[in-house]
């Protein structure tokens, strides 16, 4: 019983660690498109002339220099991936 319990924590953890990779590469290519704003977040976005400028937060960037700067795949990993526990002793 131990170990099925053991199981399904493990892989509850497994779904929720991936869920967060996808969510994180999704709003990257939202941002990377212009259709997210990086400074509030908001979906709600214009693209002109190579310029993004969102329409909640009035916060205007260069498309050109957001797709620019790319994170890797393993960057996004290091970032959603479990605090050790040892860390906090």
């Amino acid at each position: 019983m131990r170990g099925l319990i053991f199981v399904a924590v493990v892989l509850a953890l497994l779904i929720v660690w991936w869920r967060k990779q996808v969510t994180g590469k999704r709003r990257l290519a939202e941002i990377d498109e212009g259709r997210r704003c990086i400074s509030c977040d908001s979906t709600d976005t214009e693209v002109r002339a190579g310029w993004v400028r969102c329409n909640r937060c009035l916060h205007t960037a260069d498309l050109s220099k957001l797709r620019s700067a790319q994170v890797t795949a393993a960057e996004i990993a290091n970032l959603t991936q479990p605090e050790d526990p040892r860390k906090f002793r």
